[in-house]
């Protein structure tokens, strides 16, 4: 089964967004977190949702071959302000 990539989803809003797509029936869901630790509450919920949580880190690119493994969809909950723009880091 193909999954969904969910990048930037371990904190507050992010919970909401997952929320949302298990709402809608959605559950091949796969989350990138820096480190694997359940006693953090966030991942902790995610984990109990069914979640998989994979660790990869974006500014790894050697890190992200498991978490993009599969996947036929992203959401990405990030934004990076610099100098007061957003930019995009995606090339």
């Amino acid at each position: 089964m193909s999954k969904v990539l969910l990048i930037g989803v371990t904190g507050g809003t992010g919970g909401n967004v997952v929320k949302g797509f298990l709402e809608q029936g959605v559950t091949n869901l796969r989350a990138i977190t820096r480190k694997i630790d359940l006693n953090r509450i966030s991942l902790s919920k995610l984990n109990n949702a069914k979640v998989e949580l994979v660790e990869a880190n974006l500014d790894d690119a050697n890190s992200l071959s498991a978490a993009f493994s599969g996947v036929t969809a992203i959401y990405c909950h990030a934004t990076k302000i610099l100098d007061g723009e957003i930019c995009c880091f995606w090339n």
